[in-house]
């Protein structure tokens, strides 16, 4: 339907520029992800494996220097992600005010799904 309406009757596009969400503020949507990335058992893995790596064997049990690790790691994460969600916010709103970039993205989330139907049609 989504490839339907997109070259036939784009008005009844699936992704509309008015939408039913409600806006969240700022600290909101920070407290959200904090909660996500903390509640995270891939972060736990990642210091566990990794971190020992990257400390002088001298100084395992000083615990100031995973503190410094963690610290540079976070300082990284921290302005990579509030780059990327700029870039991401920047090239969403252009995307979602174009009807050009609506109609391709219906015919390609419809095409997705023809195609992810065909396979589980031809599967064993």
């Amino acid at each position: 339907m989504a490839i339907y309406h997109a070259i036939k009757n784009p008005t009844k596009l699936a992704i509309h520029s008015s939408s039913n969400a409600i806006p969240i503020s700022a600290w909101q949507a920070y407290r959200s992800g904090l909660l996500t990335n903390v509640l995270n058992p891939k972060v736990a893995l990642f210091f566990l494996a990794f971190f020992p790596q990257f400390i002088v064997a001298t100084q395992v049990d000083n615990a100031a220097a995973y503190l410094l690790l963690g610290v540079v790691y976070a300082i990284i994460s921290a302005v990579w992600l509030v780059a990327l969600a700029m870039l991401a916010g920047a090239v969403l709103s252009k995307l979602l005010t174009s009807q050009k970039a609506k109609r391709y993205m219906d015919i390609g989330s419809g095409a997705v799904f023809v195609l992810m139907g065909a396979k589980v049609a031809v599967s064993d």
